[in-house]
């Protein structure tokens, strides 16, 4: 046999020989990024029974809150040493019962604010047809107890600007009640101006004070 021959021979031989230690290592690779991966999600406050390594390709599917969960096992799985590849499916949760509708009822107000005539606790005709809708979505969960909060703008008094807020208060529950909402589900509070979302120096922050808030819990 040549000695080029045997050159290629050697070199066949030990290129065959890597090949079966990479074949042999490599179960032991996946089990320790396996192993690395599951803890690092666990420390996150997540479930890492989702996690799926294919080579050093890692995959991880669960249920996240938002967008931040997402990045953030991405990172955590990106910065292992020896991973070639990160992919993370994350499945929003659906948020609780009572905060949804309280973003619903958040956006009604938002799209129908309720309002009364001035330096009274008279609703508008469009607001009582806003509270129609509103009665219409809490019917839908009975099981939800809603605070209806009454908020001032910092003109007036400050003493009669908390008695103007309950009595706006007091009447979008008794408009409701009327509506069919169960009184006991049905809690109102005023707050006067001690609770502004705006600048009172201006009238459009004075006109965001004056407001109804929904305050919605299971």
């Amino acid at each position: 046999m040549s000695e080029r021959l045997l050159g290629w021979f050697g070199v066949g031989t030990f290129g065959a020989l890597w090949a079966v230690c990479l074949i042999r290592e490599a179960p032991r690779i996946e089990a320790e990024l396996l192993a690395q991966g599951s803890e690092a999600i666990n420390v996150a406050g997540l479930p890492s029974n989702g996690l799926i390594i294919d080579g050093r390709a890692l995959t991880w599917r669960g249920v996240v809150d938002g967008a931040e969960d997402i990045v953030r096992v991405g990172d955590l799985l990106a910065e292992m040493a020896g991973v070639r590849s990160v992919r993370v499916d994350g499945i929003r949760r659906p948020p609780p019962k009572a905060k949804t509708l309280e973003r619903r009822l958040a956006q009604l107000v938002e799209h129908h604010p309720i309002t009364f005539t001035s330096n009274s606790a008279v609703l508008v005709s469009r607001s009582r047809e806003s509270l129609d809708v509103m009665a219409d979505v809490m019917a839908g969960e009975p099981d939800m107890s809603i605070l209806i909060e009454g908020h001032t703008d910092s003109r007036g008094d400050p003493r009669m600007n908390l008695e103007l807020s309950q009595q706006r208060a007091d009447a979008v529950r008794r408009y409701l009640v009327l509506r069919g909402i169960a009184p006991d589900r049905l809690e109102a509070i005023g707050f006067g101006d001690t609770a502004p979302i705006a600048d009172n120096a201006s009238a459009a922050g004075r006109r965001a004070n004056r407001r109804i808030v929904f305050r919605v819990k299971e």
